[in-house]
């Protein structure tokens, strides 16, 4: 049977990735040439299984170390994203010192440069440590590359574990309301740094720095409102009706009048409504609105009911 030669790294991680002990795989059968094909699938651009290739030679250098030179010559001959991944790939429990002065290199690239990069190789480096490395993130993310911000923050947001909470000094929260005020001027089709971007901040903030994000919203004058609600806002755990003042709560209940969005649903309201505030705010209020304020308060007062675990008769 033939099989794309490109699509072979899936298979050949698929293999190696999951496949029981008991079946003693007989990793000798690799050559200095299949490593070098795997690093060639690597460094295709428009190759979607380049990952597969790097978790590949990845699983092959932890039973045949006597292959990493090789990798490590490529590694040389390298620069930036591909340079970090592959260095990652030989070092993936071991020093991880050479993946990130991999991505340092990215922190002197010119602005046309950095967008040439490979970022989905991002995804391969899915153990990197950044405890220590805090501050290399964050100058990362400022280099203000959407595809890069958001498939840094994905391994954090998405796969990041719970109980090792990393903490990040991101510097003014005003940079980055103007970076998500760009964002939606724009019109860009890059929902994902939207998504991960707001979602890794609120998650790995300083309490001093969550509670700016907080005041800020909280001012009726603030230019960025209607960005917090979309963003920073939505995405902090553990708010409360008393974080927010009576007129901020007045400006929450206002925005259901606006159309919901796929990816910019409002579930502020969602997550802070107590059962007092469904029954004296929420409900009456259905009586004075009508056509889309209607629908959507509806959908909230469901939304709210799923969360308290009821069924609020409307």
């Amino acid at each position: 049977m033939f099989i794309d030669r490109l699509y072979i790294a899936f298979v050949i991680h698929f293999i190696l990735n999951f496949s029981k002990p008991v079946e003693n795989l007989d990793y000798s059968i690799f050559k200095e040439i299949h490593i070098k094909k795997l690093i060639k699938i690597a460094k295709s651009i428009r190759n979607s299984n380049s990952d597969w290739a790097l978790n590949s030679i990845t699983n092959i250098c932890l039973k045949r170390d006597d292959l990493i030179p090789f990798i490590q010559a490529e590694v040389k001959k390298s620069s930036g994203v591909l340079k970090a991944a592959l260095s990652y790939s030989i070092s993936i429990e071991k020093d991880q010192n050479l993946a990130f002065k991999a991505l340092e290199e990215l922190l002197d690239l010119h602005f046309e440069s950095l967008a040439k990069e490979p970022f989905k190789l991002i995804s391969h480096m899915d153990k990197l440590d950044w405890v220590g490395r805090e501050v290399l993130f964050v100058k990362l993310l400022k280099l203000r590359n959407m595809k890069l911000a958001y498939c840094l923050c994905e391994r954090l947001v998405v796969y990041g574990k719970p109980n090792h909470q990393l903490i990040f000094d991101i510097g003014s929260i005003n940079w980055w309301l103007d970076w998500f005020t760009e964002y939606f001027e724009s019109k860009s089709l890059e929902w994902m740094f939207i998504d991960r971007v707001p979602s890794f901040i609120s998650a790995h903030i300083t309490t001093d720095k969550r509670n700016e994000f907080i005041k800020e919203f909280n001012n009726p004058k603030s230019k960025y409102r209607n960005v917090l609600i979309r963003t920073v806002i939505s995405k902090i755990n553990g708010l409360v009706l008393d974080d927010f003042t009576e007129e901020t709560i007045t400006y929450l209940l206002d925005d259901l009048k606006r159309p919901r969005s796929e990816f910019y649903e409002n579930r502020i309201l969602t997550n802070i409504a107590t059962e007092t505030f469904v029954n004296e705010r929420l409900i009456p209020r259905l009586e004075s609105v009508e056509n889309i304020e209607s629908e959507n308060l509806k959908n909230l007062i469901e939304s709210i009911g799923v969360k308290h675990k009821r069924r609020y008769l409307i």
